[in-house]
């Protein structure tokens, strides 16, 4: 009798997160000013830098809002150094292309993993914008945003 109580606590409290979070959603995309303050955030899938803490903080709402971190757990605050050992050390050599922005520069990167272990590596926290390569919106003269 005393693990059947046991069994449907452990059953009711791990589903109340997810009740939770859709009832009270997380403020998606809170207004995050462009101040370069790099931090680190790690999971069980590496470890990823972000422009400040408001975008690392988007990202989290993003996984909870999209039910995500059933799959990819909730990036937790990381020092750099510790973080870093995390990086990517290699990537599927698949191409879909995606397009980021670091500085007011864009780039495109030959996939999102690729993307990740660039910004990881280096400590620049280049900015995922969308998928595809960014030709369609910068000149070929300067890779500066138009």
């Amino acid at each position: 009798m005393y693990l059947k109580y046991l069994w449907f606590l452990y059953i009711i409290l791990s589903l109340a997160p997810a009740a939770v979070a859709q009832i009270v959603p997380c403020p998606l995309k809170y207004q995050c000013q462009p101040k370069e303050e790099p931090v680190w955030g790690s999971e069980n899938r590496g470890c990823h830098i972000f422009l400040n803490k408001c975008f690392l903080a988007n990202e989290n709402c993003e996984r909870m809002n999209n039910h995500l971190s059933i799959i990819l757990s909730v990036l937790k605050l990381e020092n750099q150094t510790v973080c870093q050992k995390k990086c990517h050390q290699s990537c599927p050599d698949i191409f879909a292309p995606v397009c980021a922005i670091y500085r007011g520069f864009l780039e495109t990167f030959s996939n999102q993993c690729v993307l990740d272990k660039q910004a990881c590596k280096t400590g620049k926290p280049w900015h995922y914008l969308f998928a595809g390569d960014c030709d369609a919106i910068y000149s070929l003269d300067e890779r500066k945003v138009l």
